[in-house]
């Protein structure tokens, strides 16, 4: 089955010049370069996968002026910078640009992670205000428009992706003074479907910090019949902690040694 994905005639990814070609007109006569190449396993938890490393704004103020334009620092604040700009949808190319990365990543999951699975599900963690749509959620209805017109749509399984939805609002962990749990977070929540255990699910969200979150998405997946070794976490980032971020002797080092599920 996965070598469909290879193998498609109309081809979803080419893994030799690593650019997405040949379906929905050329991804929207979007030219995408330079795949990120990684994906990173959450220290947090092992079922949490990661693509690049988030630089909030208050660990950047931490840092001192003088090594600010230091090109650690700076691809960090680039980085996050674009991702926020994904979150706000403020900019056309930049969501393009990680959506095709997520969906690189799903590719890859499937492969290494759900080999053994003919299904999977892609499920969008809600917006902590019910009234806000996530922008992961519109990225898993672009992944899976261009898995179908790629003729690779039995890979994954629609009627699942709304599954969760948060009743009542709660603060964002950005909002709130102290950290969520997983209970308070699933009380927000609730699942509409029955789960069969057959299926793997990728809950998506943008950044992960502590992953209570998804843990709380996956809990509550599991209590519907879903199987809890089916189900991962992938995020385009994860928040770095400031005590990790380092400088001395006009150098900067993040100090993580992350553990790497999938290098191209």
């Amino acid at each position: 089955m996965k070598n469909s994905i290879h193998k498609s005639k109309k081809v979803l990814y080419d893994w030799e010049k690593e650019s997405l070609f040949d379906s929905q007109e050329d991804l929207f006569k979007y030219e995408y370069q330079n795949f990120n190449s990684k994906i990173f396993i959450s220290k947090n938890n092992d079922d949490i996968y990661y693509l690049y490393k988030y630089l909030p704004i208050n660990c950047y103020n931490r840092v001192p002026e003088d090594f600010k334009k230091n090109k650690v620092i700076s691809y960090y604040k680039n980085c996050s910078n674009e991702i926020l700009s994904y979150k706000n949808n403020d900019n056309q190319k930049i969501y393009n640009n990680f959506t095709y990365k997520l969906m690189y990543a799903v590719v890859n999951l499937l492969d290494v992670v759900f080999k053994d699975i003919e299904k999977i599900a892609l499920v969008s963690v809600p917006s902590s205000n019910p009234d806000n749509v996530p922008q992961t959620k519109t990225s898993v209805n672009i992944i899976e428009k261009i898995f179908k017109e790629s003729n690779l749509e039995n890979i994954l399984d629609s009627k699942y992706n709304n599954i969760i939805v948060r009743n009542e609002k709660i603060l964002s962990q950005k909002e709130s003074m102290d950290k969520w749990d997983i209970d308070r977070q699933k009380n927000s929540l609730s699942c509409e479907k029955n789960l069969p255990e057959s299926i793997g699910f990728i809950i998506l969200d943008d950044i992960v910090t502590t992953g209570t979150t998804i843990s709380a998405c996956k809990e509550l997946l599991i209590s519907n019949g879903a199987n809890e070794k089916n189900i991962v976490g992938l995020t385009i980032a994860e928040t770095i902690l400031c005590r990790n971020l380092k400088w001395s002797n006009k150098k900067v080092v993040f100090e993580d040694n992350a553990k790497v599920l999938y290098e191209g």
